[in-house]
């Protein structure tokens, strides 16, 4: 989570301009999250090692990236922002892609 946004994300007090100002840092915590998770776990718990002996590849084969709820409850101003932030936040040029 980016330093930045992970205060304001506790306290639930979302604000579209925020996320947009801290949009490329949060994309790019989102992947690294998705993609780097289950592998320190298993390295933590020492399972790794089982599943290289194995032959067995536990990295994941799809990286989803971050997205938010648009509220029937908003301003339209705020949802074009919403809007915009979803376009916005991709990995590349993709909204999910395909690793493996």
């Amino acid at each position: 989570m980016p330093k930045n946004l992970s205060k304001i994300l506790i306290a639930r007090t979302i604000n579209a301009d925020k996320i947009q100002n801290n949009l490329n840092e949060l994309v790019e915590c989102v992947y690294n999250f998705q993609n780097n998770f289950i592998a320190k776990h298993l390295a933590k718990k020492e399972y790794n090692e089982y599943l290289e002996f194995m032959n067995i590849d536990i990295s994941p084969r799809y990286i989803i990236a971050p997205y938010f709820m648009i509220k029937d409850n908003e301003d339209f101003k705020t949802k074009i922002k919403w809007l915009a932030i979803n376009n916005n936040s991709k990995i590349g040029s993709y909204y999910f892609f395909w690793i493996s």
